[in-house]
Parts: C-alpha cells; sequence; structure tokens
C-alpha cells in the first residue's frame, strides 16, 4: 500500500508538459497557434506555414480607446464568454466576446498574433471608420477574444481552444544538465 502511495504521490508532482492550442481566423485568414513550456516563443501557422516566434514586446495598443464589458456573453469554442463593446470617442468600434480567466495561458498567443500584425502588411488590422486600426492587443484587452468583430465583419474569430495540446518540439524547454 505505500509503495501504491509513493507511486501515486510521484504522479501527481510530476510535471504534465501539455501545450496550449488555438485556433481561429484573424482578418479572414486562419491562424493557429501552438504554445509550450517555453514562453517566449510561439509556434504559428499561418496560410498553411508554420513560423517560430520569437516573442518580444509587442507594440502599445494605441490610446483613446474603451473597451468596457457589458453583461455575459453566449458559449464559444465551448468556453463562456463576457460581452464588451470596444468605442472610442462616440463611435462604437467592435463588439468583443472574451474569456478573461484565460488571459495568463494565452498572453503568449496574444503577443505573438501582435507582433505578427505589425510585420506583416497582410494581417495589419484595416482602418474602421471613427476608430483608426484595431490591434488584435486592443481586442484582447479585456482577456481572450474568443470572437471579436463589428457589425460589417469579423476581425477574429475563435474557432479551437485547447489546454491539454501535446507540446512541439520546437517549444519544450531544455532538458536539464545531468
Amino acid at each position: 500500500m505505500r509503495v501504491l502511495a509513493a507511486v501515486l504521490a510521484l504522479l501527481v508532482a510530476a510535471p504534465a508538459p501539455a501545450g496550449i492550442l488555438v485556433e481561429g481566423e484573424l482578418a479572414g485568414r486562419p491562424v493557429r497557434v501552438e504554445l509550450g513550456e517555453r514562453r517566449d516563443r510561439a509556434l504559428v501557422t499561418l496560410g498553411g506555414e508554420r513560423r517560430l516566434v520569437e516573442l518580444a514586446a509587442p507594440p502599445p495598443p494605441p490610446a483613446g480607446f474603451r473597451l468596457a464589458p457589458w453583461s455575459a456573453g453566449p458559449v464559444i469554442a465551448g468556453y463562456g464568454s463576457t460581452y464588451n463593446v470596444l468605442t472610442r470617442d462616440a463611435a462604437i468600434c467592435a463588439e468583443v466576446l472574451s474569456a478573461p480567466w484565460m488571459t495568463p495561458f494565452l498572453r503568449p498567443a496574444v503577443t505573438a498574433l501582435a507582433l505578427l500584425q505589425a510585420r506583416e502588411p497582410g494581417l495589419a488590422p484595416v482602418a474602421r471608420d471613427g476608430c483608426g486600426p484595431l490591434p488584435f492587443t486592443l481586442l484582447a484587452g479585456n482577456g481572450w477574444p474568443l470572437f471579436a468583430g463589428g457589425k460589417d465583419a469579423p476581425l477574429f474569430a475563435t474557432t479551437r481552444l485547447s489546454f491539454g495540446h501535446p507540446t512541439p518540439t520546437e517549444l519544450r524547454a531544455a532538458a536539464p544538465a545531468p
């Protein structure tokens, strides 16, 4: 019995290397973000091209916006959401259905997508009437944006989210030296 208890204690104490997978559409393009043990990088697949993104500080969101929670939102991709309205002065710029509790887990995904928006002209946020461009960091101001968009088109939509995704080799922490 003591042996069984010791084995169970070791299994519970051992870290479970699980990654995070987010799939969705950003500006109408399919995007896949994989996170792992290494919090300084993310593996992003965009347009069928897989790339390792070294994470750095993303560009700050533009000033003058307000992302205000209004009510509980619907379930999206299996997760509950909070309904938020993004405004700039009197203009309603977007509606965002977010999951605030996901922020600490998905901050690297927010950073990766913000960096790609800043680097890739095809992903740069399009200016919206009375609002200007709405970068991803702005949409993620109250948690992971499960869905964000305006009355005319979606800006981002989460289609799949898994917190038990196998960690890709590129995102595994280096093994400690013996």
